[in-house]
């Protein structure tokens, strides 16, 4: 059976224009990603780092080209090195993943207690959001949201279904698929507050509004801290891991009772 249309690139040779820069990127034969920056006034700058830093490590600064090159380069190169777990979960999502099988879904994230709503959209080329003061959408790769869920906190639970029934169908069908973001009841979850330190230094963690929310501070010398809200799925699947008031072990017993699939 003939393999579906990807955006897998055609010549592997692509142009970024941002600000005062202007960066050609190039896909080369052994794996390098071949980089030319070029300043006003400034003489050329050539890089080089191998294409598979850019499933965890690396980024050039324009997501829809590193998921052309992404695409390309896992289905007919090889990493210059051994990957760890984390890159090989990434490799093997982009190795069967086809994204002309992305539909445009739209919904909108409800508010955090101190935020603001989110507008959402699915393409082919990414998962985008977009604030009320935002003067653009964001992309975020669809790597990143197979694995840890959809970016922003306060989103429905018929839209992350609908999300995670589509990535799965979007993955060929005789492919062994990698595990995907869980789907859990936002009711289930405890409402409790989890917190470490002290007052000169620590943080909380508690569930609100469909959001997991992370208070950090440190009084130790000028008085520093703030206030984050994220999408629940993150914490469990890794995707911040700067949370770490909630023992591991309570995580694990969360999971299994809000895990719906």
């Amino acid at each position: 059976m003939d393999r579906p249309k990807t955006i897998a690139p055609r010549e592997r040779k692509w142009t970024i224009e941002a600000y005062n820069l202007t960066r050609e990127v190039l896909l080369e034969e052994d794996g390098q990603i071949k980089l030319s920056d070029r300043r006003a006034g400034n003489p050329k700058e050539i890089s080089r780092l191998p294409w598979h830093d850019l499933l965890t490590k690396r980024s050039i600064w324009d997501l829809g080209m590193e998921s052309e090159i992404l695409l390309y380069a896992t289905r007919n190169l090889a990493p210059l090195h051994e990957l760890d777990d984390r890159e090989r979960l990434r490799a093997d999502f982009w190795r069967v993943f086809e994204p002309s099988r992305i539909e445009e879904l739209r919904d909108r994230a409800a508010a955090s207690e101190h935020g603001n709503e989110h507008a959402l959209r699915t393409s082919p080329e990414g998962f985008y959001y977009k604030g009320p003061y935002d003067t653009e959408e964001r992309r975020v790769r669809w790597d990143r949201v197979y694995f840890h869920g959809p970016v922003v906190g306060g989103t429905s639970q018929t839209f992350r279904e609908k999300l995670r029934e589509m990535l799965l169908e979007a993955l060929e069908e005789s492919a062994s698929r990698p595990p995907i973001f869980p789907l859990l009841d936002y009711d289930l979850l405890p409402d409790k507050q989890w917190e470490e330190g002290d007052k000169e230094y620590g943080s909380r963690a508690y569930f609100a509004r469909e959001h997991l929310v992370y208070v950090g501070w440190d009084n130790r010398g000028r008085p520093e801290g703030g206030r984050m809200d994220y999408s629940i799925e993150e914490l469990f699947t890794g995707g911040i891991t700067h949370v770490s008031a909630i023992p591991r072990g309570e995580l694990e017993a969360i999971l299994e009772v809000a895990r719906i699939a």
